[in-house]
């Protein structure tokens, strides 16, 4: 029985030598990372002091922080953790304070009379109308012959406040936070977007049991309008619009004061300016741009005094500096390719 006994004792010694062994040769080299640096483009030295943090993760358990500053050679310095609970690394994207999209009816009104219709409602009605109980009906339709200027949804969602704009054809305000209607219908006058006369939308109304169903698909070249936008600690909200349509086309930008560009505007607590805190009255264009430009991306430095604008021109990409306090161009370069910008 003793002999057994320390048996039993040698194998778990030698168990637990080999465990620490196996243990000892995996972990002498889990924060050895190495860096090697090699240039591409520009010039080096302007990268003095610039620190770049990486952030690997291997099957949710193994995590790697590690900061390289420039000028340190290839020293690394590197954090490792192990996690025996699974855990998922999601960075955190940027929310745009601005948004605004095009958008058209959703739903088919069958109980107002078709007179007090407008736009797309009115499209429905009148497809529905033509359409056989039981039956289901498509048909292409032109966007210009129900609507003169685009229809905008926007909305704000800014420090110490939140406004959601609704869609124009919403008369009755719903959707409004604060009641700011009036604030949602200077907003959208100010972006007056004439419809594009080649736009086409193909519409499927089905006449069933139910009344009425309908969707709709784009069908033609169409505008692709989206935001890019920043805001300040000092209260002022930069945004830009892409302009061009799905084949590459630019928006008729004519009836917007001043033009393609970047725009901006002051806001501050609720109260301030209006019940939302916006100030629409200072809604302009603040940095003009040639319309055969495409904005990618949108940004601040660290301190707030410059905006960063990546853009597209001529199939080329470039990165601009824009002083705030002049609202002139201070730096402008060329960039090799384009990928994609994760602020965190």
């Amino acid at each position: 029985m003793k002999k057994v006994v320390c048996l039993i004792c040698m194998l778990t010694l030698l168990s637990c030598g080999g465990i620490v062994a196996v243990a000892t040769g995996v972990n002498q080299n889990k924060d050895t990372v190495t860096i090697t640096e090699e240039v591409q483009y520009g010039d080096v030295t302007l990268a003095d002091g610039v620190a770049v943090d990486l952030k690997v993760q291997y099957d949710d358990h193994l995590l790697w922080n590690t900061t390289y500053e420039k000028n340190s050679g290839e020293k690394t310095n590197t954090e490792f953790r192990f996690l025996a609970q699974e855990l998922v690394w999601a960075f955190e994207y940027r929310e745009d304070p601005v948004a605004i999209n095009v958008s058209y009816e959703s739903t088919i009104d069958i109980a107002s009379p078709i007179e007090s219709l407008s736009g797309l409602a009115r499209a429905y009605r009148e497809i529905y109308e033509e359409t056989q109980p039981g039956t289901e009906v498509s048909k292409s339709i032109s966007v210009k012959d129900y609507y003169e200027y685009y229809p905008l949804f926007i909305r704000l969602e800014l420090p110490d406040n939140t406004i959601w704009g609704a869609e124009s054809w919403l008369s009755d305000g719903a959707g409004f936070v604060n009641g700011e209607q009036e604030l949602y219908e200077k907003f959208t006058g100010f972006f007056r977007i004439p419809v594009e006369e080649q736009e086409r939308i193909e519409v499927v109304v089905d006449r069933d049991q139910s009344n009425g169903m309908m969707s709709q698909c784009s069908s033609s070249d169409y505008l692709q309008l989206y935001s890019e936008s920043v805001v300040t600690e000092d209260g002022m909200c930069y945004f830009a619009l892409n302009n061009k349509t799905s084949d590459g086309g630019v928006m008729d930008s004519s009836l917007i004061p001043g033009g393609y560009g970047l725009y901006s505007f002051r806001f501050g607590k609720p109260g301030t300016y209006s019940k939302s805190g916006v100030d629409i009255d200072s809604l302009k264009m603040a940095y003009a741009l040639d319309e055969n430009i495409t904005i990618l991306y949108l940004s601040l430095n660290k301190e707030q005094t410059k905006l960063l604008l990546f853009t597209e021109e001529a199939e080329e990409y470039y990165f601009s500096v824009i002083d705030r306090d002049t609202m002139e161009l201070s730096q402008k370069f060329k960039l090799e390719s384009w990928g994609e910008i994760c602020e965190y």
